[in-house]
C-alpha cells in the first residue's frame, strides 16, 4: 500500500515490546515516506513475544483551522507450536484521514512453527 502524503501531515512511528514503555525504532524497522517497513524477524528476539507499532498522524485541516492528531497501532505476537492456526483481525471505529484520503489496513496471517507467518 502506498500513501501519498499531503502538504501539512507528518506521521510518526514508535514501538513497544510487551507492556514496556514507547521507544524509538531499532534496527531493521525503517520509515519511509510515512510507511513503516520492518526487514527482520523481530519477534524471535522479543523478551514479551508482543511487538506493537504505534503511528502517530498529524495533519492540518483548513476547513476547521486545527490540527488532528490520531493515533493507530498494530500488534503482533509470536505464535509458536501452531501449524494450523489462522487468525485475521480488522477493526476501525474511524477513517485516520478525513474524507477517506487514507482507512487503514490490516494483514492476515497464516501460522507457522517459525513464528514467521505467511502472508494468507
Amino acid at each position: 500500500m502506498y500513501l501519498r502524503l499531503q502538504q501539512g501531515v507528518t506521521i510518526a512511528w514508535k514501538r513497544k515490546d510487551g507492556v514496556a514503555s514507547e521507544t524509538a525504532l531499532t534496527s531493521g524497522e525503517t520509515v519511509k515516506s510515512g510507511v513503516l517497513t520492518v526487514n527482520q524477524n523481530k519477534l524471535a528476539s522479543s523478551s514479551s513475544g508482543m511487538i506493537t507499532y504505534i503511528c502517530y498522524i498529524s495533519y492540518y485541516d483548513s476547513e476547521t483551522k486545527n490540527t488532528i492528531n490520531i493515533t493507530a497501532d498494530i500488534t503482533y505476537t509470536l505464535v509458536k507450536n501452531a501449524a494450523n492456526a489462522k487468525l485475521c483481525t480488522v477493526s476501525s471505529d474511524t477513517y485516520v484521514f478525513k474524507y477517506g484520503y487514507f482507512s487503514g489496513f490490516s494483514r492476515c496471517f497464516s501460522g507457522s512453527t517459525d513464528g514467521t507467518g505467511s502472508r494468507g
